[in-house]
């Protein structure tokens, strides 16, 4: 085996783990703020929202969800599993996170409060 294609190799393995160990930050990033978010609702005088309470379950299933994303990531990260998977599995998964980030900052708040128009509790 030619040294250019081995060190090809291992700065590919070096690229794919460093990118799985920065999406598993990101997720668990995202999840303590999406928790961050919903333990907040109904703060400081504990009266909750129509929108509050219908977005609570969606969101604290997202952030189960991107809990579970970041475990994926780091396992994916120390596994020992060849590069062409890691990258493979790394792609889908990332894919996944960036609809399920998307979901959580985007369509959660847009569905609930411009679609079906609950009140937020913001006004004048």
């Amino acid at each position: 085996m030619p040294i250019a294609e081995s060190t090809g190799k291992g700065m590919m393995r070096t690229f794919v783990v460093a990118a799985c160990v920065i999406c598993a930050i990101a997720a668990f990033g995202l999840s303590l703020w999406t928790y961050m978010d919903v333990s907040m609702f109904g703060f400081p005088d504990g009266h909750s929202t129509d929108y509050q309470k219908a977005a609570d379950t969606p969101l604290t299933i997202i952030t189960w969800m991107a809990a579970g994303f970041g475990l994926l990531f780091l396992a994916l990260a120390f596994s020992p599993i060849g590069t062409r998977v890691r990258t493979i599995v790394w792609l889908a998964a990332f894919v996944a996170f960036v609809l399920i980030a998307t979901a959580a900052q985007v369509g959660v708040p847009w569905y609930f409060q411009t679609h079906l128009g609950l009140d937020n509790g913001i006004g004048g």
